[in-house]
């Protein structure tokens, strides 16, 4: 097999180009693969124009039976999305067709390979994610059922993390030699050194200790925990703040939590204040209670800042507890990191290594630069077992 320089259909229901969809991880997946040369024909947005028959499907199992009916896991939906990227592709010539989200692919007739890269699959959603957790009989069906064929459909799919991964293996039966994780970047842009994070390390100081909650979702990634946690450190005598950006919480807080709310990453002055909140504080904490991977924990190691969370979902596969963070079981998360972080604070030496190793493993995995590299080589790969090299025009015909 020899390497080509893929041309490559990029799949999204929203516009790639809009870095607000999806926390901007459609919009970095794109710059990086770009950035290391690939050729993407972006398609999307696509319609989703929901039939009468939708919505009174809908309206049943949510008003009568009191579940949820996602809309776009339905069979119709995704049909209508294949027909849309197939008369988009009519006429292109293209090596391969890549997409973060296995719907739009699950319908798909095309003769070159296809590749999914996402943070989970639908089983790994279902009663985990509160949204997931009250569906209807109808969504639960069709839901396995496309993204089971869509697992069948591609010839790649890589995910985040091993949890999600061992879902797609475990739920869906994908074959290992189709399986790979590649870790998403940091979705904000910032640029670093090691000279510049031991210094931001240093000058935090240890005369008290600054937390941040950075997250749009406050209940889902465990703000109310975040706050217990900083009202024990300091009735442990430790002098102690919680900075929560991304969200404004409606509960009433302790005048220790400084809310900055909403901080928009399409402005400079947005960027510079996620930015300084994360080189000043000394955990990033998300006791977060259904996360697939938190893209923020990869924006806080490229400021050497060592993340705090829970032991579920992916977040094991990202944290390596008592190197770049720690994590801990929910139901007794405010002790333990308590205890974890008077701890590390008491020694200095020891809390610059777990802010180092952070940074070190942002460079060696958590950036998009990385991550481009290795997914490119990956498609390099599919469109080279697939066409030995020669690109074949995408003229299926679409679904009827």
């Amino acid at each position: 097999m020899r390497a080509i320089q893929p041309r490559v259909a990029y799949v999204t229901t929203y516009d790639s180009n809009d870095v607000r969809h999806w926390s901007g991880l459609g919009f970095f997946i794109a710059k990086a693969l770009e950035r290391h040369g690939i050729e993407l024909l972006r398609l999307g947005p696509l319609a989703t124009i929901p039939s009468a028959w939708l919505r009174t499907k809908k309206r049943f199992f949510e008003t009568s039976q009191k579940k949820e009916f996602h809309l776009e896991r339905d069979p119709l939906v995704a049909k209508s999305y294949a027909n849309q990227i197939q008369r988009m592709l009519r006429g292109k010539d293209i090596d391969a067709i890549l997409s973060p989200g296995t719907i739009p692919i699950s319908y798909l007739q095309t003769c070159v390979p296809i590749a999914v890269w996402t943070d989970a699959t639908f089983g790994g959603l279902v009663g985990f994610y509160p949204e997931f957790s009250n569906l209807s009989s109808a969504t639960l069906k069709s839901g396995h059922a496309l993204e089971r064929r869509a697992l069948n459909n591609c010839s790649l799919a890589v995910y985040t993390s091993n949890w999600a991964a061992h879902s797609a293996a475990k739920t869906y039966g994908l074959e290992s030699r189709k399986l790979r994780v590649i870790p998403f970047g940091a979705n904000i842009e910032f640029e670093s050194s090691w000279h510049a994070v031991r210094i931001d390390i240093a000058s935090r100081g240890f005369s008290e200790c600054r937390l941040l909650f950075l997250g749009s979702d406050w209940n889902r990634k465990g703000g109310p925990a975040a706050v217990q946690l900083a009202l024990k450190l300091r009735e442990s005598g430790m002098p102690c703040s919680l900075t929560v950006i991304g969200c404004s919480p409606s509960q009433h807080l302790p005048d220790l939590v400084n809310v900055v709310g909403f901080v928009s990453k399409q402005s400079p002055e947005g960027i510079a204040t996620i930015n300084r909140a994360l080189a000043t504080s000394h955990f990033l904490i998300l006791p977060t209670i259904a996360d697939c991977v938190p893209v923020v924990f990869a924006e806080a190691f490229a400021h050497g800042l060592p993340v705090i969370s829970t032991n579920i979902g992916g977040i094991p596969s990202i944290i390596s507890h008592g190197k770049n963070g720690f994590v801990f079981n929910a139901e007794n998360f405010v002790t333990d990191a308590a205890n974890t972080i008077l701890e590390i604070l008491c020694k200095e030496t020891r809390y610059t290594e777990v802010c180092e190793q952070s940074y070190s493993d942002y460079l060696e995995y958590f950036n998009w630069n990385v991550a481009g590299r290795l997914m490119k080589a990956q498609l390099e790969r599919i469109c080279c077992e697939r066409h030995d090299g020669i690109a074949i025009e995408a003229d299926s015909a679409p679904n009827r």
